[in-house]
């Protein structure tokens, strides 16, 4: 299926230990972490890293989005499952965003509202005159 996805022969698959047994019968070669870690070349081992580092995200993708279980019926409702859990997850990103801007610019606002004042009046202030 990730074949037809994206369009490109995968070759190797990294996956923990929690995929043992699963009988896969593809092209692409299973690499189980934590087995033949001392002959593993310099690529496996970076790739096993890349594979660690998306692990913690996969996991708040499950706990904060909901996809621990699919409640929609077949692949098409896993596809659309997990499309709509990723525009939540964009979704809340960009409020987020938007909420930081909004306080920089409060803040912003805030710290230099004297200095826009001298600006904007210069003699109105009876410390700071201009002569």
């Amino acid at each position: 299926m990730s074949n037809q996805t994206l369009a490109l022969r995968l070759t190797d698959a990294y996956v923990d230990k929690g995929y043992r047994g699963h009988d896969y019968e593809g092209e692409a070669a299973v690499h189980i972490a934590g087995r033949g870690s001392k002959r593993a070349t310099r690529v496996q081992r970076k790739r096993r890293k890349r594979r660690s580092a998306i692990e913690p995200k996969i996991g708040h993708a499950k706990s904060e989005s909901r996809l621990g279980r699919c409640y929609l019926k077949g692949l098409a409702g896993d596809a659309i499952n997990v499309v709509l859990a990723a525009a939540g997850a964009n979704f809340r990103k960009l409020l987020r965003l938007l909420r930081c801007a909004r306080g920089v610019e409060q803040t912003f606002q805030l710290n230099f509202a004297w200095l826009w004042h001298l600006l904007r009046w210069p003699n109105h202030h009876p410390r700071f005159k201009i002569a």
